[in-house]
């Protein structure tokens, strides 16, 4: 997920985005998550297990 590089491809993987929105949770930034282009259900899940 994230935003894709020069060649249309991502580079920040599921565990990555994960920790992100983990962290903005806890810093009471974000009460629901969601994805677009890009997120598939691994990133989606992975920000209830970080």
């Amino acid at each position: 997920a994230g935003l894709p590089n020069a060649f249309g491809q991502y580079d920040e993987g599921p565990e990555d985005t994960a920790i992100q929105v983990a962290d903005f949770a806890r810093e009471g930034l974000v009460n629901v998550t969601g994805g677009c282009c890009g997120t598939t259900p691994d990133v989606n899940g992975g920000a209830k297990f970080a």
